[in-house]
């Protein structure tokens, strides 16, 4: 399940653990060094998220992703509506069919 919320300020979004659920994603190939920017930008250092490597289906094919996860779970809260719509948005222009 997709989860989103404000956290000090700051609006973020997670993947929280839910029986029988799924969350929609798009798949980028990156380098090592695309890594360590994403790696500065989603506060690893300081503890926002958490690198979780994940073993997935993706055309038939084992990979692994990466996927940076809350850690702890998600604080209470609700993100503004535009930072709702930049993820809406992303997944429409990325062919994923949302609600909303």
């Amino acid at each position: 399940m997709l989860g989103l919320c404000n956290r000090d300020s700051r609006y973020v979004a997670t993947v929280d653990k839910e029986e029988g659920s799924s969350v929609p994603a798009v798949i980028w190939a990156i380098t090592k060094r695309h890594e360590h920017e994403l790696d500065l930008r989603e506060g690893i250092g300081a503890h926002h998220y958490e690198k979780q490597y994940l073993d997935i289906w993706f055309k038939g094919e084992l990979i692994t992703a990466l996927a940076y996860i809350m850690p702890g779970g998600r604080p209470e809260g609700i993100p503004d509506a535009e930072y709702y719509n930049r993820i809406m948005t992303g997944y429409r222009e990325n062919g994923i069919e949302v609600d909303g």
